[in-house]
């Protein structure tokens, strides 16, 4: 048995039945290709247009040696894209130390959760740009399976994660509380989501005034960054879906002895660079 045997279909959520090349709904009949070992559920329009913000926007222009000419080169040739993965990143790896099953959604190549691939047993990483998810398959792990798919409709049955991670997900979600309940569906009732997203004063305005003062340039705002919220708007979401959060965590971009006289509601609006919520189901 593979893994491909835990996949649904994602409009009747009946099983599949894989062949060399596809993937068949044993109960509607539709076709879902296979594309270099990745299930595609993900409409072929949403896919390119997410495969275009991945070489336009998310690409490590600030980073790069050469960053000057690396979009372009990345423009002509996606291979240069795909040379390698971004450095993993572990910042959230203690909130996920008791989850078996973990569902990275959003996951772009994988930076939050290629880390827990040592302690996890099962890693699915869905996102809708097919490129970035054959940039996570360079990482070589044994247990991170990747999925091209809407965060709307996954091809998973009910009842079937540990945890998810959502991590700067939320912000490009122009109906969050409708992909919310489809991650409700698919959570355990007693596993954890974590969201996480930028501050929208910071992410505006601040993040550009760091950027240039450390690189002397800046990436332009996010056209896709629709749904940039306040902390209190971030609550306000979180209160009106199925779930609770547990914990909720405020990072600033000041030293709180520069900001511990400023009014709460003032501090949070305007000095809040990232948001983390440890959610629960609401039972």
């Amino acid at each position: 048995m593979t893994w491909f045997s835990h996949l649904v279909c994602p409009y009747c959520r009946k099983g599949l039945d894989r062949q060399s090349r596809a993937l068949t709904c044993t109960s509607c009949g539709r076709l879902y290709s296979l594309i270099d070992g990745i299930p595609i559920f993900a409409d072929e329009q949403d896919c390119k247009r997410w495969d275009f913000r991945q070489v336009t926007v998310d690409t490590p222009l600030l980073l790069s040696p050469n960053r000057a000419n690396y979009r372009e080169d990345v423009l002509k040739n996606k291979h240069t894209y795909l040379s390698a993965p971004i450095r993993e990143h572990t910042g959230y790896m203690h909130y996920a130390e008791s989850w078996n099953r973990i569902l990275d959604l959003g996951c772009g190549d994988g930076i939050y959760s290629a880390p827990l691939s040592e302690t996890s047993e099962e890693i699915y990483c869905v996102d809708a740009s097919l490129l970035a998810l054959k940039r996570l398959k360079k990482r070589n792990k044994r247990n991170m399976f990747p999925v091209n798919a809407s965060g709307f409709k996954l091809p998973f049955k009910n009842n079937f994660f540990d945890g998810v991670f959502y991590i700067y997900v939320i912000e490009h979600i122009d109906r969050p509380l409708e992909m919310l309940d489809e991650i409700h569906r698919v959570l355990k009732p007693e596993g954890t989501l974590l969201i996480v997203t930028d501050s929208k004063h910071f992410y505006q305005c601040i993040r550009i005034m760091i950027e240039f003062f450390k690189y002397r340039r800046f990436r332009p705002n996010d056209p896709t960054h629709i749904n940039l919220m306040t902390p209190r708007e971030m609550r306000e979401i979180i209160n009106k879906s199925k779930f609770i959060s547990k914990k909720e965590e405020l990072h600033y971009y000041l030293r709180q002895s520069r900001y511990k006289y400023v009014p709460k509601i003032l501090a949070e609006l305007f000095l809040t660079s990232s948001m983390v919520h440890t959610c629960k189901p609401d039972k």
